[in-house]
């Protein structure tokens, strides 16, 4: 999708959920994937950390309109030193921006030595996990494993959300 597209589509939003777009903010070159530079998009990062030990968290990122484009909902458990990952997306036309990476890398704070695993994935997940697994050592194998403890937090429930920063590419 071309940059005026998606700047068309986030209007679209803003008038469908009346929200305002935001005056113009300032635009900083990151490389992409492919080590052309593009511009990155205005955004806002979002947290929710669990309810209770074991609970489910949440990663988004917002556009200016606020619909989050990239989202990740996972669950961590520090007695057992597991990670969960139940979903994440990101919408198609800001794929291959490092949102995925960027999330995952967020959600590994403090929980890099973690037994990771996943939920049967998409073949778009097929693809990302593997060069996670390699970038990170985790092996986020799909057998979606629960912990006692995961188990028995309630469902559904977050924290308070919070603004959370922009994490960098890489570990660190």
């Amino acid at each position: 999708m071309s940059e005026h597209h998606a700047t068309l589509l986030s209007r679209i939003r803003a008038l469908f959920t009346g929200r305002t777009e935001p005056r113009s903010q300032a635009v900083e070159a990151e490389p992409t994937a492919r080590g052309r530079a593009a511009a990155a998009e205005p955004e806002r990062w979002t947290y929710s950390p669990p309810a209770t030990e074991g609970g489910w968290q949440q990663i988004q990122v917002l556009d200016p309109t606020g619909y989050d484009f990239a989202r990740l909902t996972f669950k961590t458990c520090d007695e057992c030193q597991l990670g969960l990952v139940a979903k994440i997306r990101v919408t198609d036309s800001w794929q291959r921006r490092g949102y995925g990476t960027r999330m995952m890398l967020r959600a590994m704070r403090g929980c890099e030595s973690y037994r990771w695993t996943t939920s049967p994935q998409s073949d778009f997940g097929k693809r990302f996990f593997p060069a996670m697994a390699k970038a990170t050592g985790a092996a986020f194998t799909t057998e979606a494993h629960q912990c006692e403890h995961m188990r028995a937090a309630p469902g559904g429930r977050y924290g308070t959300m919070r603004h959370d920063d922009r994490p960098p590419l890489h570990r660190g």
